[in-house]
């Protein structure tokens, strides 16, 4: 796996799974459909955190109105909001979440649709594993109403598996196979246009940097014809990785800038970050209360085996059990918790206030491979009011908290500071003004705190060496990574791994 990976973003709300929103001419007669007409709107003009926002609201009223099928398609359109953030681990859940509900009403139609995205997730995720196993499930559903699409994204998964085997040319073809069908079963122009962007990533992977720009620019031209915002973004992010490896900076820098600008635009990070804080929000609500409901009923059923003198006994062997397990659970989980508070505190905290690492945890050291800015004596005579540093530390830790940033192992104060649209004394002042630290040791710790959670993470993770992960983070080399893990961490990468393992098995 590269240090850079490329995210395709792919307006699935209306392509990949046209199947999980209702048909935008049915008439809406319940509030739920009503409020799920008005995101779908928002979705389509680009405006995903106002999307997101009236997706959760929509959930709600399908709840109390027990409209399963708006239920289902607002799941649906939440995972695709994920799908095209690049937060592929959220945008599966949301699908497992639907396909699990489309099983149990028996929706032969959306469960279809969701075995199509769950392939394309586990792809997106690594795990061909898991999308050959959703994709001979897929293979043999039955129920779809829309045969084409089906057909079509069955070519598209098959191009997906064997990309994510690395069977580059294989996968080459198959994409070709997809689009051919497209145009011919007449599909809307951005069907061909997903298989051009993924051929540009493959030829990327294959290091064929010439053609990559080549097949950049048409998909340039082509996400213009549509007027497809998404595909830009996608197209954008090929041209900076094609001219990167061909060692052309300024055309690098140029199109990487332009990708920001184009991601930042369509998805408002700030907004975003708050219509995500009340999906989670919503999320933690509705497992309270089916702990409460499970809590009611085991005692309305401890009251009535209480009263049956006959099961008393039984009823202590099972309370003792439950305590049991119960216990090692939370002792587990308290441990591995606390450990990763612990190591990184400073990075679940609302930005910007987020505290120093503790003392001979913090990475100073000369030789480390970040970068090789001289940021602590670059700040001399800035004035910034705290007004002005929180509002740009807002920018430059939303920029760092994106592993599409920090696994650029060139990345630097100046990149940063670019991005932030500053400069960097500004941005060294703020750094070390409020954390204490110089940019090296900030980014370390950054891209440290991603490498604890990819380790602790088996679902989605497991199949990746420690190698894998210190180069999806920004490193190197072996020597640097480890050094700085324990530094930070007082253990090893693999031996942090293997604890947290233990710790979940217990």
């Amino acid at each position: 796996m590269t240090a850079t990976k490329t995210h395709i973003i792919i307006l699935l709300i209306t392509i990949l799974c046209p199947a999980c929103r209702l048909n935008a001419s049915m008439q809406a007669n319940t509030e739920a459909e009503i409020m799920k007409s008005y995101a779908d709107k928002q979705y389509e003009e680009g405006n995903f955190p106002g999307a997101l926002s009236l997706y959760i609201n929509s959930m709600e009223k399908a709840e109390n109105e027990e409209d399963n099928d708006t239920y289902m398609a607002c799941i649906g359109n939440i995972a695709n909001i994920y799908e095209a953030l690049g937060d592929y681990e959220s945008n599966l859940f949301y699908l497992l979440k639907g396909y699990d509900i489309s099983r149990r009403l028996n929706n032969n139609d959306l469960r279809n649709k969701y075995l199509t995205n769950i392939v394309a997730a586990y792809c997106n995720l690594g795990d061909v594993k898991k999308a050959k196993e959703f994709y001979e499930i897929s293979k043999k559903a039955t129920g779809s109403r829309d045969t084409v699409n089906h057909k079509y994204f069955l070519i598209y998964n098959s191009a997906r598996i064997k990309q994510a085997e690395k069977k580059y040319d294989e996968a080459i073809a198959e994409h070709a196979k997809a689009e051919r069908y497209a145009i011919d079963n007449g599909l809307d122009d951005i069907y061909a246009l997903y298989q051009e962007c993924e051929t540009g990533n493959i030829l990327i992977k294959k290091h064929d940097y010439g053609k990559a720009i080549s097949q950049g620019r048409k998909c340039l031209e082509m996400a213009a014809a549509a007027d497809n915002d998404e595909m830009k973004i996608s197209a954008y992010k090929i041209m900076h990785e094609a001219f990167a490896g061909c060692g052309m900076a300024d055309s690098a820098r140029k199109y990487k800038m332009m990708y920001l600008e184009a991601y930042d635009a369509a998805f408002r990070t700030k907004s975003m970050n708050q219509a995500k804080g009340r999906l989670q929000e919503y999320e933690s609500r509705k497992s309270t209360e089916k702990i409460n409901l499970l809590t009611s009923r085991i005692n309305i059923y401890t009251l009535a085996v209480i009263l049956v003198s006959t099961l008393l006994a039984l009823t202590v062997v099972l309370t003792v059990v439950l305590v049991r397990k119960n216990r090692n659970l939370r002792n587990a989980q308290k441990l591995l918790i606390n450990k990763n508070n612990d190591i990184m505190k400073s990075y679940r905290q609302s930005s910007p206030a987020i505290p120093t690492m503790p003392d001979g945890c913090r990475d100073n050291d000369a030789d480390d491979d970040t970068d090789d800015d001289t940021d602590d004596d670059n700040s001399g005579g800035v004035e910034m009011t705290q007004q002005q540093i929180d509002e740009l530390l807002e920018k430059v830790n939303s920029l760092t908290d994106r592993r599409d940033i920090i696994s650029d192992p060139d990345l630097n104060l100046k990149t940063i500071a670019d991005m932030a649209k500053s400069n960097t004394k500004y941005v060294s002042f703020a750094i070390n003004k409020t954390y204490n630290k110089n940019f090296r040791t900030y980014i370390n710790e950054k891209r440290i705190m991603e490498a604890c959670r990819m380790l602790t993470d088996e679902e989605h993770y497991g199949h990746m060496t420690i190698q894998a992960i210190y180069e999806e983070v920004g490193y190197t080399n072996a020597v640097s990574f480890n050094r700085t893990f324990k530094k930070i961490n007082g253990m090893t990468p693999a031996m942090y791994k293997k604890l947290a393992a233990d710790n979940m098995k217990g």
